[in-house]
């Protein structure tokens, strides 16, 4: 009964692991789609700016035209940050995920063994309950064998 007390006791210390690294996943998740979101709006931005661009080089002056090639230099700049911000969030993302799968098949794990052993203690008390009714069965027969 002890041994079940402490794989218990284990396994809700895995649980509140487990806990903390699902919080810690839907976190890094969060930042992960936060960062991608803003690095699409940049990346659409860029794209509808150079079709502007593309489109307006007959129209406009050559410093408006030097404006335009600024500001789109300087999204490519953005993006190349997001870019590298997108990668370290996935990173993170994928190793909560990791942590997450490793403390999953930990919980399961001391599940597992507390079924065992529960299992082990039923079967061991239900051998002790049988060889106690067969001590009894047997005084029983001999008590009336004996006739006392």
């Amino acid at each position: 009964m002890t041994d079940i007390n402490v794989f218990t006791k284990l396994l809700s210390v895995r649980e509140k692991e487990r806990r903390d690294a699902e919080i810690a996943h839907q976190a890094s998740t969060q930042t992960f789609e936060m960062v991608a979101t803003k690095l699409y709006k940049i990346l659409k931005k860029k794209e509808d700016m150079e079709v502007f661009y593309t489109n307006s080089l007959q129209k406009i002056t050559i410093d408006r035209l030097r404006e335009q090639q600024d500001y789109i230099e300087s999204l490519k700049q953005q993006i190349i940050e997001l870019q590298a911000r997108v990668s370290e969030a996935r990173t993170q993302m994928e190793s909560s995920q990791y942590k997450l799968s490793q403390s999953h098949i930990e919980v399961k794990k001391f599940e597992t063994i507390i079924d065992m052993r529960r299992e082990e203690q039923r079967q061991e008390e239900k051998k002790q309950e049988q060889l106690s009714m067969d001590d009894i069965s047997m005084q029983q027969y001999l008590s009336k064998r004996l006739g006392v």
